[in-house]
């Protein structure tokens, strides 16, 4: 018996959580980042890329953005099929 769902329709179904923990995670990381350089008084213009939070705020947030691009690739096309809007990957 096959699914109603088309393979691109079914990995996005599979895939939410990942997607979302991508974008959380920045969410986290990024603040964590701040703090330290709050806390350690580095002058504002201090090369955040020495510091292990900030980088992997960066990390995360290629991560998201990578995972932004694949949803909106598979679901624009398909969205309009089910009524649905279209997005960016900066737009939702």
């Amino acid at each position: 018996m096959g699914t109603w769902l088309r393979d691109e329709e079914a990995d996005i179904a599979r895939k939410p959580t990942s997607r979302c923990q991508a974008a959380a995670e920045v969410l986290i990381r990024l603040p964590a980042w701040l703090a330290d350089l709050v806390s350690s008084g580095a002058a504002c213009g201090s090369n955040p890329n020495r510091d292990p939070k900030y980088v992997a705020a960066g990390t995360a947030s290629a991560a998201a953005t990578t995972s932004k691009l694949a949803f909106v690739a598979i679901w624009n096309p398909m969205a309009p099929r089910y009524g649905q809007q279209t997005y960016t990957a900066t737009g939702f």
